[in-house]
């Protein structure tokens, strides 16, 4: 027996040297790698395991691929024109967002992420507020839905969304449904069946129970999207699922403080585009989408100016990251942001460091507990080193805060689903929408101001005097801040 233990340990101690060695030769971030050799020496054996389900390097050639949309003429002539009409209004001097050049060039050129005018945008509070429009909206679809989800639970609100999309099926509109296979594992082989059987086009985002487990696990489509008809998208926080209804629904415990946006316009092409490239993906279909993407046109006269911009594991250049910097390096007078997970990566930390040294007025709004313990810990760790520039910190005491928002001055804001930690910007397929406008950008500040009234400001002073325990911990947890 004792001989067997022996053999085991060495066996184990084997394994963890050539993952280390792994570990180095990906030449990953430091920080990121010294959190695994972290990981894998503080927690013995089951550090092993977390770094297979969590930290697995998968090879950028099992991605998913925007070839068809780099291919297509119609789709290039049309971001081309896009591009075009901008530059004409810079070279004009009719462009009264002129300032965020660097942010509109930047995605176009390394991501051709077009900037589209002629958009309308609703901004929508709570779940109690998004879903009867989301329901009166495929209520009236004629011709087809497309949905993207990490959440969507088999529960009431997701029962009442099914049973809509099931009509319509049958009504002759075309669905096509992509769920996240790890955050929708409620909705089980049965319900797929009912699905399929009724005409629903339905796909699990790198199905968990496969041979590629390890591989797969910590890789998760963790957009939210819905668009109808080619006419109409939401985008933004929030999933679908019971909790983020507040009014009157007993198994909500906790208040969830969520936002999503409503839109309208040339915009919806961009969405529909990034729809497709995962529908390619997990449906492996290879049908031109092109003519359904471009068959409807939505006239208005408002010249919101928005832009689309997605990011992933197999990203060459991390758009959402370097959006999120350029933006706050950009900065003249003031940084709002509201994010439920705040582990930000160091070129975020430094950009936010940078800004407040040098005058603009950042506020940071993190939920006073957090529903991940880790996460929790971890988040306060950069409160002391911010708030020492000068950063001001409100924790939402109301609930929890879901809400995945950044205001800058007058006319820059963006919303998605990408929270201001590491596993959106490196780990997670995420969808952003950047918004141009005055209007908007003051219904987001109106929101935040609303926001504040259900928070407490931390005072640094006051902060600093908590226990040591709770400073040990926060700084422990922070270790594995890129693993989260």
């Amino acid at each position: 027996m004792k001989l067997i233990t022996t053999i085991l340990t060495i066996i184990y101690y084997l394994i963890i040297v050539c993952v280390v060695i792994k570990v180095l030769l990906e030449n990953r971030k430091p920080v990121y790698s010294a959190a695994l050799i972290g990981l894998l020496i503080v927690i013995p054996f089951f550090g092993l395991i977390i770094y297979f389900f969590a930290a697995y390097k998968m090879n950028k050639s099992q991605f998913i691929s925007k070839k068809w949309t780099t291919e297509r003429k119609e789709i290039q002539k049309w971001k081309e024109s896009m591009y075009q009409n901008i530059t004409e209004k810079n070279n004009k001097g009719k462009n009264p967002f002129k300032e965020w050049n660097k942010t509109i060039n930047m995605l176009y050129r390394f991501d051709k992420a077009s900037p589209t005018f002629n958009n309308e945008i609703e901004l929508i509070t709570n779940g109690e507020n998004l879903f009867p429009k989301i329901i009166n909206d495929l209520k009236n679809a004629k011709h087809n839905i497309n949905i993207e989800y990490y959440i969507f639970d088999n529960d009431i609100i997701g029962k009442q969304i099914i049973n809509i999309l099931l009509e319509k099926a049958r009504n002759g509109v075309k669905i096509r449904f992509i769920i996240d296979s790890f955050g929708s594992f409620t909705l089980n082989r049965k319900l797929f069946k009912l699905l399929k059987n009724n005409g629903v086009e339905i796909y699990s985002f790198l199905p968990l129970f496969t041979p590629k487990l390890f591989r797969w696990a910590n890789v998760r489509d963790h957009r939210k999207l819905i668009v109808i008809d080619n006419k109409i998208a939401y985008t933004g926080g929030m999933n679908v699922a019971d909790r983020y209804i507040n009014n009157n629904n007993p198994n909500n415990k906790v208040f969830w403080r969520d936002t999503q946006i409503r839109l309208c316009g040339d915009c919806v092409k961009s969405l529909q585009l990034q729809f497709f490239n995962i529908w390619k993906f997990v449906s492996k279909q290879q049908h031109d989408f092109t003519n359904e993407i471009f068959s409807d046109e939505y006239h208005t006269d408002n010249e919101c100016i928005v832009q689309v911009m997605d990011a992933g594991p197999d990203s060459e250049y991390q758009s959402i990251l370097n959006t999120f910097f350029i933006a706050i390096t950009n900065a003249n007078k003031e940084i709002l942001i509201q994010t439920p997970y705040f582990t930000p990566p160091d070129e975020l930390y430094i950009a936010l460091q940078n800004a407040a040294l040098s005058g603009v007025n950042v506020k940071i709004m993190i939920p006073t507990k957090s529903d991940n313990f880790l996460t929790n810990y971890s988040s306060k760790s950069y409160i002391d080193s911010l708030a020492s520039v000068g950063v001001k910190f409100y924790l939402y005491d109301k609930g929890f805060i879901h809400s995945k928002v950044m205001i800058i001055d007058d006319s820059w804001s963006t919303i998605g689903s990408t929270n201001f930690d590491f596993r959106s910007f490196y780990a997670n397929y995420e969808l952003n929408t950047v918004i141009y406008n005055k209007s908007i950008n003051h219904d987001f500040r109106k929101m935040f101001d609303d926001d504040i009234l259900s928070c407490h400001e931390l005072i640094p002073e006051e902060w600093k005097k908590r226990p040591l325990s709770r400073k040990f911990l926060e700084s422990f947890c922070r270790i594995f801040a890129p693993l989260l």
